[in-house]
């Protein structure tokens, strides 16, 4: 259910990010959807030049 972003908005499906990365920090985003999750996560891995993981969230 995981994507991940990669800097210039690429987009790949998987439960992981890469084996050699690590989790540096972590946020959590309250928005409308996962397209909206996406495009929130792209900007962030553009201006950091890093990998960002997005992962919804579910309610109980």
């Amino acid at each position: 259910m995981s994507r991940t972003v990669r800097r210039g908005s690429l987009v790949s499906e998987g439960p992981y990010a890469e084996t050699g990365e690590v989790l540096a920090s972590f946020a959590i985003i309250d928005c409308d959807g996962q397209d909206r999750a996406l495009s929130i996560a792209a900007r962030i891995a553009d201006a950091v030049g890093d990998t960002v993981e997005v992962r919804p969230i579910m309610h109980g």
